[in-house]
């Protein structure tokens, strides 16, 4: 019987690539609050609304109604604002035969609150940029360069990270965009981990360049294989509770030391599997089956160091327009 998976976040790349990627071995729901989702336009999958998970009560009934019509027999979510409260929902999803693999409510609040995920990390000694309260702000040295993080949960207050040159700057960016989180700006290479640990703790890391960069995803990226990135990564993971798929940031820093800092956790996959699926890694066939109960298979996410690949933006549908004659 072929599966059939909703996914849910389709706006976003993660969303996206999981959505495409699970076509055609299964049957796919894709699902956002955003009408213009790209992932909603993917032929084949069977596209759905749903409200923004800021509007929690709205989110979880049309979501609960919307496994009841079309009867998944799991559900992927892609979007970190979703995660908690997914999480209290995993009852009622569990008794509907709609299996979940999420994180628990401490794990996805520490993803979505850079403050919180810095404390987390700092009290298992797992290197992270400095960082700073805005209220803080005479704290900051003078030579530091800083870039704003905004830890507001709505997704329609989403931010990219805002690069500042002063402590003043600093401190009117943070009046403005409040709340938000002050933080080091990290020089070095950055990489991007996909991650999967299973149920007994044990993680698999597979390791990426992040070497061109837009809106947050790596547009172009390449595996590669260091020991102490993929220590500290797996420290991370460790240290925010991380169980099921995960992505992590960092960088590979120039001295001082630490060599390898982290900036970013997240509970669900990246927008750049593919290429360590390319590298030889069954990082989706491992997903899944994890998903679906079965035992983690480590040794099949191995991979071959120095993959690239490349990403694009691509027109998926047009609707509307007329019809043209060529002379």
């Amino acid at each position: 019987m072929t599966s059939r998976i909703l996914v849910t976040g389709v706006a976003a790349p993660p969303g996206l690539a999981l959505a495409r990627a699970l076509l055609p071995e299964a049957n796919v729901i894709a699902a956002d609050a955003d009408p213009h989702a790209p992932g909603l336009r993917i032929p084949g999958v069977t596209a759905r609304q749903l409200p923004p998970a800021s509007d929690n009560e709205r989110f979880a009934k049309e979501l609960l109604s919307l496994c009841g019509s079309e009867q998944p027999h799991a559900l992927i979510s892609t979007t970190a604002q979703e995660l908690p409260l997914l999480g209290r929902l995993a009852g009622r999803l569990q008794s509907m035969g709609v299996r979940t693999w999420l994180p628990s409510t401490r794990t996805a609040e520490a993803c979505l609150d850079h403050r919180l995920l810095y404390t987390l990390l700092a009290d298992r000694d797992v290197p992270t940029p400095g960082w700073w309260r805005p209220e803080h702000t005479a704290g900051i040295p003078h030579d530091a360069e800083v870039e704003i993080q905004v830890t507001d949960r709505r997704p329609d207050r989403a931010f990219e990270p805002v690069p500042c040159t002063s402590r003043e700057q600093a401190r009117m960016l943070c009046a403005l965009l409040e709340p938000a989180v002050i933080q080091e700006r990290v020089r070095g290479a950055e990489f991007t981990a996909d991650c999967l640990v299973d149920n007994r703790r044990q993680a698999s890391v597979i390791l990426r360049h992040r070497h061109l960069i837009q809106g947050g995803v790596s547009m172009v990226t390449s595996t590669f294989h260091d020991p102490r990135a993929a220590a500290v990564v797996t420290q991370a993971l460790d240290a925010v509770g991380i169980r099921g798929p995960a992505c992590v940031r960092g960088v590979i820093r120039t001295p001082p030391h630490p060599a390898v800092v982290i900036t970013h956790v997240n509970a669900h996959v990246s927008a750049g599997f593919a290429c360590s699926t390319a590298a030889g890694a069954d990082y989706l066939g491992q997903v899944m089956g994890g998903l679906f109960g079965r035992p983690v298979d480590h040794s099949r996410l191995r991979y071959a160091p120095h993959v690239r690949m490349v990403q694009h933006h691509a027109t998926l549908d047009i609707h509307g327009a007329p019809p043209r004659t060529w002379n």
